[in-house]
């Protein structure tokens, strides 16, 4: 049975054909951004050229979402899909059963079953990219709350004193742990860089300030996720994201810190490691996704 997984991001959408876990073939093409009737068809058209048998779509899309309607309500990327009937639309034109998901939730949803959680029952998931995303998984399912909404964490505070310049709120974790608020704070510090690994390489290279930029980063982080720590009590956090994948002692500087701002005797049940899934992670999710659909449809008829 042939499933569709698909991953819209702000400037690239990737399409595979799975076979259960498998991935058979997939393809990716520039995402319109502005016109998303426009882009629903090239993405029908793209699925065509790869299959003309599939059973399910499950699609990753940047939040925020309304999970139950299918429907992307406002994310910052994708200006033009603001209360776009996402899954409705693509139903109507594939004639098969399609869900969205929120493409942290998919990603968290590909580590906890086939990434670096895999056998992990409480799989948290974060991504530190960009932006900040995270998803959590129990026992293999995606928890999304009363509402859909949960793991939306962009907004999380961390340091109200911070000033640092960005579109969520001030102080938030995302405005601050983000690679796109390492760079504002090391421009605003008056470092002479042009993107975020530029600070990680200058803090490797012993200079004082990007070193400082980078611990008082890595702190605000563990403060965070010390916190989800607390209030979950993971298995195991895996994370993700470029800033994180590129800089392994930056994940070993945040274990350290996580667990010394947790009780002691949680302490030993704080267990990070690095996501394995890389890129391909939202479009394996959506691929899990869709897989699971069609089973529900298969033991319906």
């Amino acid at each position: 049975m042939k499933t569709i997984g698909i991953d819209i991001g702000g400037t690239q959408t990737r399409i595979a054909v799975f076979s259960g876990k498998k991935l058979l073939a997939q393809t990716r093409f520039v995402t319109n951004s502005e016109n998303p009737e426009a882009h629903v068809q090239h993405m029908a058209a793209e699925i065509k050229k790869l299959t003309t048998e599939y059973a399910a779509i499950g699609i990753a899309c940047p939040g925020p979402l309304d999970l139950k309607a299918g429907v992307v309500l406002n994310p910052p990327n994708l200006l033009g899909w603001h209360n776009f009937p996402l899954a409705a639309r693509m139903q109507e034109i594939m004639n098969v059963p399609v869900k969205i998901e929120n493409d942290a939730n998919l990603a968290a949803l590909a580590e906890a079953l086939v990434g670096a959680g895999n056998g992990q029952p409480i799989v948290q998931f974060i991504t530190v990219s960009t932006g900040v995303g995270a998803g959590l998984v129990i026992n293999g399912t995606i928890f999304q709350g009363a509402h859909g909404f949960a793991q939306e964490v962009a907004n999380c505070l961390v340091d109200e004193t911070c000033l640092v310049a960005g579109n969520t709120l001030p102080g938030s974790v995302e405005r601050i742990c983000s690679g796109t608020g390492i760079y504002q704070l090391a421009r605003q510090r008056g470092l002479a860089v042009e993107s975020t690994a530029d600070v990680f390489r200058l803090a490797g290279e012993g200079a004082s300030e990007a070193q400082a930029i980078i611990e008082y980063v890595g702190s605000q982080l563990a403060k965070f996720l010390a916190m989800l720590q607390a209030v979950i009590d993971p298995s195991v956090i895996v994370l993700g994201g470029s800033v994180a994948l590129y800089n392994p002692q930056f994940v070993a500087m945040l274990t350290d810190q996580i667990k010394a701002c947790v009780y002691p005797n949680v302490a030993p049940y704080v267990h990070v490691v690095t996501a394995e899934l890389g890129d391909d992670a939202g479009v394996i999710g959506a691929g899990l996704l869709a897989n699971k659909i069609a089973c529900k449809e298969e033991e319906s008829q």
